[in-house]
């Protein structure tokens, strides 16, 4: 079938050595479909996705936030050789030097404590493949959102985020044999993250970064 079905599990818990009450734990999952032909990894690939978001106080005490998104979107990657000439439709251009990619969507949250919102949200990236151990991507997501009114009001927000990787992938000779079926990376990240709003309390700016360890595995 011309799909493939991905999913993403992530355990987030954030601390505040100033702000102890500002504490929480994040439980996060998405899964997505994509439409793929098979025959041009370059192609307009539309895309659905759900995720959920569990929210919870310091050592799960308190449940904070419940989040339900749908999405609804298309992605493209386009591969270019080291002088930037455009490589031609294939099954699979992975390994090109450049790889430009864009994803946009637009999704519904649903928020329990209200209210809910809409949003759109475009994901530009630039990835540069230096040997088959080493890349380096730069990556902005983008996203416009806009609240169901709440006390007679109307939020809108804007957030950007940023984010520089460089990834290690170890060589297969480093990697056990036989039933090892994994496929690990190392990344390197670095991010900025800024927020605008037009309610006063929602706005931020936060800086992060940090050695980040990925596996994954194909079936």
């Amino acid at each position: 079938m011309p799909l493939r079905l991905s999913a993403v599990l992530d355990a987030t818990s954030d601390r505040y050595a100033a702000v102890t009450a500002a504490g929480s734990d994040l439980f996060y999952g998405r899964l997505r479909v994509q439409r793929e032909s098979g025959r041009d990894d370059q192609e307009w690939q539309p895309f659905l996705s759900y995720g959920p978001t569990l929210t919870f106080s310091p050592g799960l005490t308190r449940r904070l936030d419940r989040w339900h998104d749908f999405a609804i979107g298309v992605a493209r990657n386009l591969a270019f050789d080291g002088d930037w000439q455009r490589r031609a439709a294939a099954a699979d251009t992975e390994g090109a030097p450049w790889v430009l990619g864009i994803n946009a969507s637009l999704q519904w949250r649903l928020q329990v404590p209200a209210p809910d919102s809409l949003a759109l949200l475009v994901n530009p990236a630039v990835t540069r493949v230096v040997s088959p151990q080493w890349s380096i991507s730069l990556e902005t997501d983008l996203t416009r959102r806009w609240y169901d009114a709440s006390q007679g009001k109307r939020r809108r927000d804007w957030l950007a985020t940023p984010v520089l990787t460089v990834e290690f992938t170890p060589p297969e000779a480093w990697l056990p044999t036989g039933s090892w079926r994994g496929a690990p990376v190392i990344d390197l990240q670095l991010y900025f993250t800024r927020q605008d709003s037009n309610h006063p309390d929602a706005r931020f700016r936060q800086y992060g970064g940090g050695p980040i360890l990925r596996t994954g595995w194909s079936f």
